[in-house]
């Protein structure tokens, strides 16, 4: 995420990571291994991922959507605009997102803060603080196994 590496697992979620209202740009960069190597960590290739910079002007943005199975989102994104002496921005966010499994019961829930301050300097630099917190619920999908009369009986 904005050069630093975030997964080590192989198991690289961008929706974990950044909401997509937040995420600036994303590529995936092929990975090269060869198959005596003991590893599959560069099997899968990398993952890049950069958060938007917050607004030059203050503000409020607000997303919502629904659909089937009960599904619910909420988003909201305050920008604070420039402030301070040196023109400092940043931004908060906030993710709520439900819904019903689409088989059997239970439901997922996940609630996602996104944040980000920026100092930027008149000489092209620039200093970020900025981070993402996932807090995510996945409801179990149960498979049911039906046994044949004849298997039954001979059992």
């Amino acid at each position: 995420m904005d050069g630093i590496p975030v997964y080590n697992s192989g198991a690289g979620y961008s929706n974990e990571t950044i909401e997509t209202e937040d995420l600036a740009t994303l590529s995936v960069a092929p990975g090269t291994s060869t198959l005596d190597t003991p590893t599959t960590g560069s099997a899968a290739g990398t993952i890049y991922m950069s958060m938007r910079d917050p607004s030059k002007e203050g503000g409020v943005f607000v997303g919502l959507g629904a659909g089937t199975l009960a599904f619910n989102r909420q988003y909201i994104r305050l920008d604070s605009g420039e402030f301070g002496p040196m023109g400092t921005k940043a931004f908060l966010s906030f993710t709520h997102t439900e819904a019903e499994n689409w088989r059997g019961g239970g439901n997922n829930d996940k609630r996602h803060i996104d944040f980000k301050v920026l100092q930027e300097f008149g000489n092209n630099s620039r200093v970020a603080l900025e981070g993402s917190v996932n807090q995510q619920y996945y409801g179990y999908y149960y498979y049911r196994v039906r046994r044949s009369s004849r298997l039954r009986r001979s059992i």
